[in-house]
């Protein structure tokens, strides 16, 4: 109980709202340049252990200060694991550095993508959208949430050690409820997002990196989520759809602007964010419901890489978000 204090004294310190779920569990949104006060938090005050699944962990000023921050808590005698993704080239010089130090380092498999982004220190997890790098952590618009409690962090690390031991493996279930959170990771998240679209009553608000549209195959994942969106239209519910305009990649434009074309013929509100700025965000707000994740609306994603995403059953949280949501789309 002391030590849930004192974790919970430092992120007020910084500036960080923290809501009380339920009992068991207290749910942090973890936004922009939020998020690497809050990451080394969690690694300066962890007392056990140190999980990490990252996509892009990348060798840069930034991300000195988080193996700066590894390394001290390695020499206090916490257990640390970090599994990178094997198709990253820009992982290499940080998993080198790491594993020399003596940290617990791998590369997944290289069968399928790890897209997540999930830290476990002791009793806390945070994931969302923010990769290891200068740019995600000092510069994006990115999506995050922190959860502290014991089961939560229980859950995550048995699936954590799962991937651990192989990488290749579908883990079962794919969903599963704790404290009123709904966790995704797998095919299921297409699943119980669609649901949620297809019930919402009042608003529905997405913000996304990359949203594929692929015409004439009406009767894939992701097509039907972007369906979804249209008919929640019809239906009378606001959408309101916020997506990467990319200064570099012109190919990521190209989709994204053919959805959005898609999309505003059925008469959705869709906008694009400056090319100034890379909105790598994942996040959905359904009526009094939030969904961080880090998976985009792409085949790749939702069928075969290892995403991890939570719903959110809480209209405090949903309003923090919708206030996120809104100051980029007045931005816009």
């Amino acid at each position: 109980m002391k030590l849930k204090t004192l974790l919970l004294s430092a992120l007020f310190a910084l500036n960080i709202s923290v809501y009380p779920l339920y009992a068991e569990v207290k749910v942090t949104p973890v936004n922009n340049r939020e998020y690497l006060p809050a990451l080394l938090n969690l690694i300066n005050t962890a007392k056990k252990e140190i999980y990490i699944s990252q996509y892009l962990f990348n060798n840069d000023i930034t991300t000195s200060k988080i193996k700066t921050a590894l390394k001290n808590a390695y020499e206090r005698k916490v257990t640390i694991k970090i599994l990178f993704e094997n198709s990253v080239y820009d992982n290499a010089d940080s998993f080198r550095e790491l594993s020399f130090f003596g940290i617990e380092t791998k590369m997944d498999t290289k069968f399928k993508k790890t897209h997540q982004k999930l830290v476990i220190a002791d009793n806390q997890v945070l994931f969302g959208s923010t990769n290891f790098s200068k740019s995600s952590i000092d510069n994006n618009n990115e999506t995050n949430i922190l959860l502290s409690g014991a089961d939560i962090a229980g859950y995550f690390r048995d699936y954590f050690d799962k991937l651990w031991q192989n990488s290749n493996v579908t883990i079962k279930p794919e969903t599963e409820e704790l404290n009123g959170i709904t966790i995704l990771h797998g095919k299921k998240y297409q699943e119980v997002i669609l649901n949620e679209i297809q019930n919402a009553r009042k608003e529905v608000f997405v913000i996304m990196y990359n949203m594929k549209h692929y015409p004439g195959e009406n009767n894939n994942n992701v097509n039907a989520l972007i369906n979804a969106l249209a008919e929640a239209k019809n239906n009378g519910v606001q959408v309101k759809i916020l997506l990467e305009k990319s200064g570099f990649d012109k190919e990521l434009n190209k989709t994204n602007e053919e959805t959005a074309a898609y999309l505003k013929q059925k008469g959705v509100n869709v906008k694009f964010d400056s090319i100034k700025t890379i909105t790598h965000s994942k996040l959905i707000i359904i009526d009094n419901k939030t969904v961080i994740s880090s998976s985009n609306w792409t085949l790749t994603a939702i069928k075969h890489s290892r995403e991890i995403s939570a719903v959110l059953p809480d209209p405090e949280i949903s309003m923090k978000y919708k206030e996120y949501f809104n100051s980029l789309w007045n931005k816009y």
